[in-house]
């Protein structure tokens, strides 16, 4: 039974989690499966990281309004955002979200601990599906 209320089940109402990590002392690759509370979620790790203006970074301007998108509709964009100790690209693919952080110094157990506290890993399917 699909019910649309039900985030596990429904693919456009699902949570976001993370699916796939690869590191390096500098640089960690995140893939994400798509789900409506990306944003929000995204939102705040970025500010706990220090970033500021983060809506205004991940949405568009129409006019004087600022627009954040819902992720389901993203696909080929990018969104980039640098500080002066991080460089974060989002990628928005059809089912995925990709998110590359590149730092000065190896902070990338930081941002791994700062990005579990929003988003969880996803355990692997015993068959094999993401």
């Amino acid at each position: 039974m699909n019910d649309k209320n039900n985030k596990k089940t429904d693919k456009i109402g699902r949570m976001t989690e993370i699916v796939e990590i690869q590191k390096t002392p500098k640089l960690s690759i995140y893939a994400f499966k798509k789900g409506d509370d990306f944003f929000e979620k995204i939102k705040g790790f970025l500010l706990e990281l220090g970033f500021r203006d983060v809506s205004g970074n991940l949405g568009n301007y129409v006019g004087d309004d600022l627009i954040i998108p819902n992720p389901k509709d993203m696909v080929d964009v990018r969104k980039q955002l640098r500080d002066d100790q991080y460089f974060i690209v989002f990628t928005f693919g059809l089912e995925k979200i990709y998110m590359i952080a590149v730092s000065q110094d190896d902070r990338q157990q930081e941002i791994s601990d700062k990005l579990f506290k929003y988003f969880p890993v996803m355990k692997p399917d015993p068959k094999g599906d993401l």
